[in-house]
C-alpha cells in the first residue's frame, strides 16, 4: 500500500499525467477542406455541418429529432420547456447557479 500520493511527493504510478479530460482532435489536414468552406460561408453556427451532424445524430438515435446546443445548461432549459413541466422544482442544495 502506498504511504502517500505522488503529489505530496511519492513516486507517480504513470509515467506522464493522464488528462481528466482530452478531446478528440482530427488532424487539420482531414478537416482542412470543411474548414475553410465553414470560414468562407461567415457562418461559424448553424450551418449545414451542423444540420447534417443534427440528422444523422436522430438517425443513429433513432428518433425524429435532434438539436445540438451549445452548453449542458441550455439543453436542460430546453427539456424543461419542451417537456412543459409547470410548478415547483426541488434542487440540491449545492448545484451550479446556471442550472437553477
Amino acid at each position: 500500500m502506498v504511504d502517500k500520493p505522488a503529489i505530496l511527493g511519492n513516486t507517480p504510478i504513470f509515467p506522464e499525467k493522464l488528462p481528466v479530460v482530452r478531446p478528440t482532435v482530427p488532424t487539420f489536414e482531414s478537416i482542412s477542406l470543411q474548414v475553410k468552406e465553414i470560414l468562407s460561408t461567415g457562418l461559424l453556427t448553424k450551418g449545414k455541418y451542423l444540420k447534417e451532424f443534427e440528422e444523422r445524430l436522430a438517425n443513429y438515435l433513432g428518433v425524429r429529432h435532434a438539436v445540438c446546443v451549445s452548453s449542458c445548461t441550455l439543453g436542460l432549459m430546453l427539456t424543461l420547456q419542451g417537456l412543459g413541466l409547470k410548478g415547483e422544482v426541488i434542487i440540491p442544495s449545492f448545484t451550479f447557479m446556471a442550472s437553477v
